[in-house]
């Protein structure tokens, strides 16, 4: 086997393992979960698994690690990882909560934690734990941005043409791409 994709799982709703060969030289399975064989990288956890324990010896979640586990309803991620990849938990509708520690320093792209619909949505801005993900109302022209936030996210608030005043805490130490995109009124 040359290649596993996380892709390759896309639309599994009702598989809860994905289980690989012992001898297999790339990749290993932990609990039913696929990493690549030293488990520095989560490939992809199956759509219809409940629960996930990362190892502490996980760096990065793959792109699409968790895309459309719809069943998971919470993630804490180990101090270990400093990348979240591309839309690695877009389609999460019932994911209400996560913990996404200080080391995690990129969270890839502006659809991450699209359709994440049970995260906590606080001042019509929605949180993935300390990071502000996306604005879920069109047209306010003020928001305020919680206390004790530390990224503010890709694409936040694009396309919030009504957007006038926001308040940003002292302790956001980063913003991610495009936040403000057309928002001429900025």
């Amino acid at each position: 086997m040359s290649s596993i994709y996380p892709e390759n799982f896309s639309k599994c709703s009702s598989l809860t393992a994905i289980n690989v060969d012992a001898n297999n030289q790339t990749y290993s399975s932990i609990n039913g979960v696929l990493y690549n064989k030293n488990a520095s990288k989560l490939i992809r956890c199956p759509e219809g698994k409940q629960s996930v324990t990362i190892p502490n010896t996980v760096t990065e979640l793959d792109d699409y690690a968790f895309m459309n586990c719809a069943n998971i309803t919470n993630v804490n991620i180990p101090n270990s990882v400093t990348t979240i990849g591309y839309s690695s938990f877009d389609e999460c509708t019932n994911l209400s909560s996560i913990t996404i520690p200080s080391s995690v320093t990129s969270i890839e792209d502006c659809y991450n934690f699209d359709n994440c619909t049970s995260l906590p949505v606080i001042d019509d801005i929605r949180y993935a734990d300390t990071y502000a993900i996306r604005c879920t109302s069109d047209g306010k022209s003020t928001y305020t941005i919680k206390s004790g936030t530390r990224f503010i996210g890709n694409c936040a608030f694009d396309d919030q043409e009504n957007l006038q005043n926001i308040t940003i805490p002292s302790t956001v130490i980063a913003m991610g791409d495009y936040v403000f995109d057309n928002c001429s009124k900025l």
